[in-house]
């Protein structure tokens, strides 16, 4: 099995135009809360409201969403990201507890898959 941080990795990227091009620090840790969310949403555990809210307010992302990402719209880039962890990873129910990009890497810690 795919160690989780590489998928949520790969779940994050989906939602750039271009994913050769390294985003600024703060693009990267809201596509990674964006792909957070959607890898629990294919996986049938979307987020609450709140814990959505409390989430995204401790980001550092500033700004407007960048024209680097599909879609300005943030529910669009999460459809974007929830399609493609559905066709990519469809077997990994994993459910994610935190992701986050720390000391230059991507890391993930997860509980069993949704009963």
């Amino acid at each position: 099995m795919i160690k989780l941080s590489t998928a949520i990795l790969h779940v994050a990227i989906s939602g750039f135009r271009d994913p050769n091009e390294i985003p600024r620090e703060s693009a990267a840790q809201y596509a990674l809360f964006l792909a957070h969310i959607a890898w629990n949403t294919a996986n049938g555990e979307p987020p609450q409201k709140k814990w959505k809210e409390t989430l995204r307010s401790k980001l550092m992302f500033e700004g407007n969403i960048d024209d680097i990402f599909q879609s300005k719209n943030e529910n669009n880039l999460i459809r974007i990201m929830t399609n493609y962890k559905r066709a990519t990873y469809p077997n990994d129910g994993r459910i994610l507890e935190a992701c986050g990009y720390i000391n230059g890497k991507v890391q993930a810690s997860w509980r069993g898959q949704k009963n």
